[in-house]
């Protein structure tokens, strides 16, 4: 049994758990992800691990409570405990530029890139980090990122909160005025994503994709066409990083509606991507 050491509530469904344990804490990089095993009976976690303190053997997780297992994960407290842990799982990120690099999440990849912006931070990058959010109310670890960051932008999508519109819009505004940037790095929703690799093609910028963000398995190993993405069990939170050129973003797109239908169709309880949030009229 491994126990809860630390949770953060962000707001009323995004929360932190971290765990004590010095086999994970010590090897761990960016983009590596850990496999949580909440009881015996209960549903198995594949989460991205977001931060280590290697010194007190501790690691951490970032998730949304959306479904009746992430919901029960969510109601565990400090103190309390898990069945098992593995980990570190997957490949790390590539963290090998010392120029301008632009790295770019929405919503639940946030949790992901905190970490990577601090590596590229010691690698000795200047780092434009653009987080996108749907309200001022999901925002978090703002002041985190303030910390690292060269240059630091928030985008929402009801704007309520710093530029108001998506990640996408700030991208193609920095990529119009930073003609020196070496590597954009997204982690955000296929739609996004799609749209990000394509304004950095437009520019000749070295771009790669996570998919940290979207947090449900999608389709068969194939998906990708892409020989260094297959996977035994296919799921996009264990997926590699990849070059964002190698990605086939209509196929995903098209699974990825074909798999909410058919939730839909069958009456489950399932994630859906999220919808663009609707304006309040003026009063």
């Amino acid at each position: 049994m491994f126990s809860i050491t630390r949770k953060q509530s962000f707001n009323a469904d995004t929360f932190l758990l971290e765990f004590r344990l010095p086999q994970i804490a010590e090897r761990a990089m960016p983009g590596q992800y850990a496999d949580i095993h909440m009881n015996v009976d209960g549903a198995t976690f594949t989460l991205p691990i977001v931060a280590v303190d290697r010194a007190a053997g501790t690691f951490a997780v970032i998730e949304q409570a959306r479904d009746l297992p992430t919901e029960q994960l969510s109601l565990l407290g400090e103190g309390e405990d898990v069945f098992q842990i593995r980990g570190p799982l997957g490949s790390s990120s590539r963290i090998d530029a010392d120029g301008k690099v632009v790295l770019v999440a929405e919503d639940l990849g946030v949790a992901s890139l905190l970490w990577r912006a601090k590596a590229f931070k010691e690698h000795g990058a200047h780092v434009i980090v653009v987080l996108g959010f749907a309200s001022r109310d999901r925002i978090f670890w703002i002041d985190e990122f303030a910390a690292v960051a060269n240059e630091l932008y928030v985008a929402t999508e009801d704007g309520s909160f710093g530029v108001s519109g998506r990640v996408t819009g700030v991208l193609q505004a920095l990529c119009e005025t930073h003609k020196d940037i070496e590597r954009i790095c997204l982690i955000a929703s296929l739609k996004h994503m799609k749209r990000g690799a394509k304004i950095a093609s437009d520019f000749g910028i070295d771009a790669t994709v996570s998919f940290d963000a979207i947090r449900f398995a999608a389709g068969a190993p194939s998906i990708f066409d892409h020989a260094d993405g297959t996977q035994e069990a296919f799921a996009f939170s264990r997926a590699a990083e990849l070059d964002a050129e190698t990605v086939d973003f209509e196929k995903l797109l098209a699974r990825e509606r074909a798999l909410a239908k058919d939730a839909g169709d069958s009456g489950t309880t399932a994630y859906h991507p999220p919808t663009k949030p609707q304006r309040q009229p003026s009063p």
